[in-house]
């Protein structure tokens, strides 16, 4: 079996086992929210539209979270400038590996997909700090877990977000949201999480949009297929930090993995999921 088939394999292991609701954001940019797309073959449109209809019932089946890989790759195969692959894509962690250069961030030792999705976000988080206000800057650090006193630098608060957590997710979510909120005009139900967060997308809708902005020209000027790679990538980041997030089912409120009630309203958590 090649490299891409066993990263594939990876990669829908994951899916398959994701919330619908994050699937259908997929979905979106993938087909350019049903619109088509030049590198989409409408078979493909509308078997992911089709697919997608099933999803808003909470229904993906195997095989329509497979054509969704498919399709990922491919475009990440055109944003690699490969077209003269005869229509095969790359693997996801070329994807991945491809927008983290794009923006800018540097290469590691040992880095995993998971590192890299990381790598792109703190990238994003560390262009957009000079740009926030001193207040601006205060919640940040506070939704980053920070000491409500701390003067930690931009520096000092990339690297407390990568190092994952409850604060890694919400700023994560926040970005997430606001990039879906820009290309598909709809963005996540933050009513429906913890009220803080909710709160907090417009304390930091300055920031936040600047973040979005400011990558989104900068891969404007390259491939189209990055307007399909950038935000898969860092949607996916969002799915796989959900995954492992300790969501309280009564206030929505984020919690950390090793608790097992939660910090906002006391009542009992699920168990982490694998």
């Amino acid at each position: 079996m090649t490299k891409t088939a066993c990263l594939s394999r990876d990669l829908l292991k994951f899916l398959r086992g994701c919330d619908a609701e994050d699937l259908n954001v997929l979905v979106d940019y993938l087909t350019d929210n049903g619109r088509g797309r030049l590198a989409l073959s409408t078979e493909s449109k509308e078997a992911l539209m089709s697919a997608r209809a099933r999803g808003a019932r909470g229904a993906y089946s195997a095989a329509d979270v497979e054509r969704m890989v498919t399709e990922l790759e491919r475009f990440g195969g055109n944003s690699l400038v490969n077209f003269f692959r005869g229509g095969a894509g790359v693997a996801y962690e070329e994807i991945v590996k491809d927008v983290r250069d794009h923006v800018g961030a540097a290469p590691e030792v040992g880095e995993t997909v998971e590192s890299m999705e990381l790598q792109v976000l703190a990238r994003m988080l560390e262009r957009a700090w000079e740009k926030m206000s001193a207040e601006e800057r205060r919640v940040v650090r506070s939704v980053a877990g920070l000491a409500a006193a701390s003067t930690a630098t931009g520096a000092a608060v990339v690297q407390t977000f990568r190092k994952g957590g409850v604060g890694s997710f919400s700023l994560t979510l926040l970005i997430a949201h606001r990039l879906a909120l820009q290309m598909t005009g709809q963005g996540f139900a933050l009513a429906t999480l913890n009220v803080g967060i909710a709160r907090t997308v417009a304390a930091l809708a300055g920031p936040i949009g600047w973040i979005v902005t400011g990558a989104w020209t900068a891969f404007e000027l390259a491939s189209p297929a990055y307007r399909v790679t950038l935000p898969c990538v860092v949607h996916i980041a969002y799915m796989r930090q959900k995954r492992t997030a300790r969501i309280c089912r009564k206030c929505m409120a984020p919690n950390p993995t090793d608790v097992v009630a939660c910090r906002e309203c006391g009542a009992k958590l699920p168990a982490p999921r694998a």
